[in-house]
């Protein structure tokens, strides 16, 4: 046509978005961005489509531009074998015969802090039916334990405060024998050591609950990581069990 006639405009190629920015990522498989070509002007050109890094990924490679139909590129962004915390850089060229190359800039970091939380919630993912299964039972032993533990408390109602009466005293001892440094951790806490005797009432009498909660919270916590473990080391992400599956 344009033989025919000369005047006609040559085809016109426009690229959005012009970047493609990923910023902070974790070592994920994969990143997918799309960028739209369109030729603006009129008539028809065939571009092909190159990256200039190994992990970055494009489809299609060749376009046919038609004028005012956009046409999309998929970028995949293969960010599992990047280095951590450096920035990498790369670019992807839009070549058309005729025409000057179109280059659109990638970019990615691999976060360290992002790919500990994706490592984390994977784990946690992997592990909670493990978990669940290890609570219920720990939760049944638990149980049973309590029990029989229970039952001369129940028959003998003076033992639970003879226990408490005994913890207390345990406490308050701890608090008027407690040597420098460790009423230094207490400031440290925003904390002051007991100087009068009835400020030792309430660490007295608080102190054996409390210290009771803590530490059922400290084995519900042991437990819970060591399930993940476990299930870490025995799930589908262990490459033995892949291999005797």
């Amino acid at each position: 046509m344009r033989i025919v006639d000369p005047g006609l405009p040559h085809p016109k190629v426009a690229i959005d978005p012009a970047t493609v920015d990923l910023g902070a990522v974790a070592r994920e498989s994969a990143f997918i961005r799309r960028v739209t070509v369109l030729n603006i002007k009129r008539g028809y050109v065939l571009a092909n489509v190159t990256s200039s890094e190994p992990w970055i990924e494009v489809y299609p490679t060749k376009l046919n531009l038609w004028a005012g139909i956009p046409t999309d590129i998929r970028i995949n962004v293969r960010a599992e074998d990047l280095p951590f915390r450096a920035k990498q850089q790369g670019t992807v060229t839009v070549s058309a015969n005729g025409h000057a190359p179109l280059e659109i800039p990638v970019s990615a970091q691999v976060s360290l802090a992002r790919e500990v939380w994706r490592l984390i919630r994977r784990a946690v993912r992997a592990a909670w039916p493990e978990s669940g299964r290890a609570i219920k039972d720990t939760w049944r032993n638990l149980a049973h334990v309590a029990g029989t533990v229970g039952r001369p408390m129940a028959r003998y109602n003076w033992i639970p405060w003879l226990l408490w009466l005994l913890a207390g005293a345990a406490v308050g001892a701890g608090l008027y024998y407690m040597p420098d440094w460790g009423a230094s951790l207490l400031q440290a806490q925003g904390i002051s050591r007991p100087q009068y005797w009835f400020e030792y009432a309430i660490p007295i009498i608080l102190g054996p609950p409390f210290a009771l909660s803590a530490l059922w919270l400290v084995i519900v916590f042991i437990l819970l990581v060591l399930s993940a473990y476990l299930a870490r080391c025995e799930g589908p992400g262990n490459p033995s069990f892949d291999r005797n599956s």
